[in-house]
C-alpha cells in the first residue's frame, strides 16, 4: 500500500482515548433562556418627490400589488405639486388595489411626522395608513386617512374637511411612538389652496397598542378609473 511505501508502521489503537467517566457536564453553566434580540433594521430616511425617478416607473423600494401594479402606479410628468413629476395612481381595480407600501423601521419613542401632497380627480378615493406590522393592522390600528367619494377627508371615519378636486393640497399626520406616550391620538393637518394656514384636527384616536412604525401604505378604494397623484412624500 502507498502508506507502507513511505515507512508507515500500523499500530494498535486499543486503550486510546478518554478512560475516566465524563463528569464535567454537571458543573457546566446552563445555556441562558433569553438571548440577545436581533439588531434593528436601519431607519433610513423616506423622501420622495419623483424628480429622479423615470417616467413610467414607481418609487424605489416601494412594493406594488398586484405585481404588475406599475401599470396603475407610476411616475408622470403631466402634473406635479413641485418640480416636473409626481406619482400617478389609476384606480381601475376592485377592492383596495392598486396598492403600494413600504416596510420601514421606527421603533424609538418620540414624535413622528408623515406628510405628502395630494391631487384628486372627482371620484378618486385614496387611503393612507400607518401600521405597527402588516399582519396586526386590525389589532393595533394606527393613524389613517382617506377621502370619501364626495371629497371629504376623513380620519378613521371622522369627517375632517372637504378637499378640492383637480387642485393640490397637503396632508400631514403627527403622532407619538413608544409605550410611554400619554395620549393615544394623532393629529391631521390639511393645507388647502388659497388658505394662509393649514387646518389642524387633533384628538383622532389610535390604539394604545400601536407603539412602533414598521409599515406605511396607500390603498385605492374607488374602482372607477379615477386618478389621484402623490408628491413631496416625507417621513
Amino acid at each position: 500500500m502507498a502508506v507502507r511505501s513511505i515507512g508507515f508502521v500500523p499500530f494498535s489503537i486499543e486503550g486510546c482515548g478518554r478512560r475516566a467517566p465524563c463528569r464535567f457536564a454537571a458543573a457546566a453553566k446552563p445555556v441562558p433562556a433569553v438571548f440577545f434580540p436581533a439588531p434593528e433594521k436601519l431607519s433610513f430616511p423616506v423622501a420622495e418627490d419623483s424628480e429622479s425617478v423615470p417616467v413610467g416607473a414607481c418609487w424605489p423600494n416601494w412594493k406594488l400589488h398586484p405585481k404588475d401594479g406599475v401599470k396603475y402606479i407610476h411616475v408622470t410628468d403631466k402634473v406635479a405639486a413641485h418640480g416636473a413629476r409626481s406619482l400617478e395612481v389609476v384606480d381601475a381595480l376592485p377592492d383596495w388595489p392598486p396598492h403600494m407600501y413600504l416596510d420601514v423601521s421606527r421603533t424609538k419613542p418620540g414624535p413622528c411626522r408623515i406628510s405628502f401632497a395630494l391631487r384628486l380627480e372627482k371620484g378618486a378615493r385614496p387611503e393612507f395608513e400607518v401600521r405597527e406590522e402588516y399582519c396586526r393592522w386590525a389589532l393595533t390600528p394606527g393613524p389613517k386617512i382617506d377621502v370619501s367619494a364626495d371629497g371629504w377627508l376623513c380620519a378613521r371615519g371622522r369627517r375632517l374637511v372637504q378637499v378640492p378636486f383637480d387642485a393640490w393640497f397637503k396632508v400631514e399626520l403627527a403622532f407619538e411612538l413608544g409605550a410611554e406616550r400619554k395620549d393615544h391620538v394623532y393629529t391631521v393637518s390639511v393645507a388647502l389652496p388659497g388658505e394662509s394656514a393649514p387646518r389642524v384636527f387633533t384628538g383622532n384616536p389610535m390604539h394604545k397598542g400601536f407603539r412602533e412604525l414598521r409599515w406605511i401604505g396607500f390603498q385605492s378604494l374607488a374602482n372607477n378609473g379615477a386618478r389621484y397623484w402623490i408628491d413631496d412624500f416625507s417621513l
